[in-house]
């Protein structure tokens, strides 16, 4: 099973959140798009890292949480059948 799990928090600012968690020794290391305005950058520390996306008019939510499996389907089964 895949052991990749990350946080995506919602900011107003990237510009100001990235210089944020910089000082707490992160560094970017995806954006998207990679030219123009930012929507999205993942910062990282050593195993660690971060998500940070801009608003967008359907976001309801201020962060998500994500975690990557290799298999969907049977980790969604094993979930329903444990009452999830």
């Amino acid at each position: 099973m895949s052991e990749r799990a990350f946080l995506i928090i919602t900011a107003e600012d990237l510009q100001d959140t990235r210089a944020l968690y910089e000082q707490l020794g992160f560094s970017a290391t995806y954006r998207f798009p990679s030219e123009g305005k930012r929507r999205y950058l993942t910062l990282s520390r050593g195993g660690s890292s971060i998500g940070i996306g801009a608003p967008s008019a359907r976001d309801e939510e201020r962060f998500g949480f994500w975690v990557y499996v290799e298999d969907v389907d049977g980790t969604l089964e094993r979930l329903r059948a444990s009452g999830v």
